[in-house]
């Protein structure tokens, strides 16, 4: 409407990579808080096609400069500063809970031996006691000289067995007359 003209605006299209957008250099200047640059235009009349009116299209400078780098970048490294804080606190958190953990699994398997101890103990008593007879003395040892002889065989033979049956059943008798002398005694 006037005489006076307005400076060109100028338009960037980025179609090649895509979560990524590319700006011109007076968009990055205006971001880090410097403002439009005057009016100066950076590009030259021949980069681009020209359209009608004051609007110049060109093809886009490429700064490697993302988006998040400018805008936020202190936001995301606080952010992920949290969130490394944090994991740390987790695993100290577990760690001590595995300690806890570890302690009173010691604690229960200290508990678990003493009384498997206890157990093992009386159970051991109860054996002698039975073992002693009725007199409060300990029984002899049953048909010794068979049993060894038994042992030795075995021993002797280990991939013929069968060859102390002959033994094997000298021993039953004996332990069998034994036997049968206890209870006569008592009976009897």
């Amino acid at each position: 409407m006037g005489s006076s003209s307005s400076s060109p605006r100028k338009i960037s299209v980025n179609r090649e990579d895509v979560g990524i957008i590319t700006i011109s250099e007076n968009v990055v200047h205006r971001l880090h808080g410097g403002g439009e640059s005057g009016g100066a235009s950076t590009t030259s009349q021949s980069s681009g096609p020209k359209s009608s009116g004051n609007m110049q299209f060109e093809s886009p400078r490429r700064t490697d400069t993302n988006i998040a780098e400018l805008v936020g970048h202190s936001d995301l490294l606080s952010m992920r500063q949290a969130h490394e804080a944090e994991i740390r606190k987790l695993e100290r958190s577990w760690k001590a809970r595995i300690q806890q953990l570890e302690k009173l699994n010691d604690q229960l398997n200290a508990a678990a031996s003493q009384k498997l101890d206890a157990q093992l103990s009386a159970l051991e008593a109860k054996h002698n006691l039975a073992a002693q007879g009725a007199g409060g003395r300990r029984c002899d040892p049953i048909c010794p000289e068979q049993e060894q002889k038994v042992i030795d065989c075995l021993q002797n033979n280990k991939s013929q067995p069968l060859r102390c049956s002959e033994v094997v059943k000298e021993y039953q008798e004996c332990v069998q007359k034994a036997r049968s002398a206890v209870l006569q005694k008592r009976h009897g």
